[in-house]
């Protein structure tokens, strides 16, 4: 199983800007109430278990 990111920007000590296509977050959250949903479609995905 591959590595899947969650970006949830919660201060400013990171820069915003993705600089390359390897920096880019596979979720973006906006509350992390939204963590959960992601979880879960996670459990049932065949890419990322082939990862």
């Amino acid at each position: 199983m591959g590595i899947k990111t969650i970006l949830h920007r919660w201060n400013e000590r990171y820069p915003e800007e993705i600089v390359s296509p390897l920096h880019e977050p596979a979720f973006r959250v906006e509350s992390l109430r939204d963590v959960p949903n992601i979880l879960q479609s996670l459990k049932g995905c065949k890419e990322c278990m082939d990862s």
